[in-house]
């Protein structure tokens, strides 16, 4: 029985390796690891150079990954395969834009095993081909200047509630050991307003909508066991079986929300609805709606905004956060944008209208993405032949076959010295003159991501709400200076929910003497 099972794996790894080695130029790097680093064996064991590198290798080796960054492609060949097709990993940006500025054209799908189809069902994020086209044709639309306005003042009317709740207005210095938790809360909070008509609010009062909230909560936590773990180990302990309640009262809020809409929205314009929920049903379920979709189409939507949006946006924060607090002189660059621009002769109500003047402080938001990307990589599975175009090692081109999948590693491409000079350094200033679209950390050619607004404006409130007010530093060890606590603190990465973290990045906000 070991013979045989020995012998079909040597015959799945010498099918692999002969596609690809028939398939990559030459001088394409080959790495050959036990498992797949996107398999779920590469993401549930303990990482290993070269067994198994696991979903984080790029980012452990983000200085020196891809050869040094002298090959802009890598083909994996491991010896248990993540599929029957070549896996290609891109350090380059050049090559990226190859790929998915051809996703229009060659309607590449992304591997559902490598997204939240499984858990949701097809959505704007995870269709392919007509069937994304239909998803963004009704879910775009909704990120309009209503949604990403209602954003913007819930995010600052929270973030206020909470100074006074949690007594900051009372103190001049207030030290956050982990400061990831209450940016979760704060940005599911504010989405939830945006998506579903739910007041925002700090208070943890014991209503409807906190129970609903604190289920999201517990769902956002376990998307990943959830993906893994079969339903019938969901009753084996109290908080499995909480886990599994969790998810049920989401997927039954969220279904109830979508039936009382399609009963409210007979009658009324798209247009004057006022959250993301009214808007998607209204165009979707219409009498005189051209698109449609199903109900599981339209949970499988709110769930993609809602997952892929708070945590995303919560990771970037305490990046920006944490990258502020050391590098003072853009604290103060970012500070004095935001006095200029809502300075105290602006009425709160055309605050908004002002906000996409916030240009340095969007790149400081911009910069924390680009060092510590939430997602590391994106997808795709090729659905035709491609010729792409590569410079290192040397000029050649590559083609990469139907059923390749081919992965743009965020990690590489944002710290790759070809792409960006001198990419450990936080800079925000390299990306002036750079408009919203060429900006790569949302995606890039006509799948680039549909929630960028509100990503974005929330990230924005969030930045403008705490640096008018607080002046943020790093909370150093006894005889740690600044780049020993930066380095202290990128070494420390988790995987909450669906987005990378820094781990241990506690945080002192000192009131500016300007505020009293």
């Amino acid at each position: 029985m070991l013979e045989v099972f020995l012998t079909l794996f040597a015959t799945a790894a010498i099918f692999c390796y002969r596609r690809v080695r028939a398939n990559a130029a030459p001088g394409i790097l080959v790495l050959r690891p036990f498992v797949s680093p996107l398999s779920t064996l590469g993401f549930m064991f303990r990482n290993h150079d070269v067994l198994n590198p696991g979903g984080r290798w790029s980012w452990r080796a983000r200085q020196s990954a891809y050869g040094d960054y002298q090959n802009d492609m890598v083909a994996f060949v491991p010896f248990i395969p993540y599929s029957r097709a070549g896996e290609y990993h891109i350090s380059s940006l050049e090559v990226m834009k190859q790929v998915w500025g051809n996703d229009s054209h060659a309607q590449h799908v992304k591997p559902p095993d490598l997204s939240l189809v499984r858990l949701f069902g097809i959505s704007v994020a995870s269709g392919g081909g007509e069937s994304w086209r239909r998803h963004r044709r009704l879910v775009a639309p909704t990120i309009n200047n209503t949604t990403v306005r209602t954003v913007w003042y819930a995010t600052r009317r929270v973030i206020r509630e909470m100074f006074s709740e949690e007594k900051w207005d009372e103190r001049d210095q207030v030290t956050v050991h982990d400061v990831h938790p209450p940016i979760l809360k704060l940005t599911l909070a504010t989405l939830c307003e945006a998506l579903f008509g739910v007041r925002a609010s700090w208070s943890s009062s014991m209503d409807d909508s906190y129970q609903f909230k604190e289920s999201l909560r517990v769902v956002s936590e376990s998307l990943v066991p959830r993906l893994i773990l079969s339903s019938w180990i969901y009753g084996w302990t109290s908080k499995l079986r909480a886990i599994d309640q969790a998810w049920t009262d989401v997927i039954s809020y969220v279904s109830g929300s979508i039936q009382h809409a399609k009963v409210a929205q007979e009658g009324t314009e798209v247009d004057r609805k006022t959250n993301i929920l009214e808007q998607l049903t209204a165009s979707a379920f219409g009498s005189s709606s051209k698109y449609t979709l199903t109900d599981r189409e339209a949970i499988a939507n709110v769930f993609t905004l809602l997952f892929a949006g708070h945590e995303t946006v919560a990771s970037t924060l305490l990046t920006v956060l944490m990258y502020l607090a050391i590098h003072q002189d853009e604290q103060l660059k970012a500070v004095k944008e935001i006095q200029d621009v809502l300075h105290q002769d602006v009425p709160e109500d055309a605050e908004f209208e002002g906000h996409g003047r916030l240009v340095h402080t969007l790149h400081c938001f911009w910069e924390a993405q680009r060092l510590l990307p939430t997602a590391f990589f994106m997808p795709r599975e090729m659905t035709q032949d491609l010729v792409v175009h590569v410079t290192r090692p040397e000029p050649t081109t590559v083609v990469l076959q139907k059923g390749d999948i081919v992965i743009a590693d965020l990690v590489a491409i944002f710290r790759n010295p070809h792409v960006y000079e001198d990419p450990e350094a936080f800079r925000p200033s390299r990306w002036d003159g750079v408009s919203e679209h060429e900006f790569p950390g949302f995606g890039y050619g006509p799948r680039i991501c549909v929630g960028r607004k509100l990503a974005q404006t929330t990230g924005l409130a969030v930045l403008a709400t705490i640096l008018q007010t607080w002046k943020i530093e790093p909370l150093l060890g006894d005889g740690e200076s600044f780049d020993q606590y930066a380095e202290r603190v990128t070494r420390q990465i988790a995987f909450v929910g669906t987005s990378w973290v820094f781990k241990d990045a506690p945080l002192t906000f000192t009131k500016r003497a300007s505020t009293g």
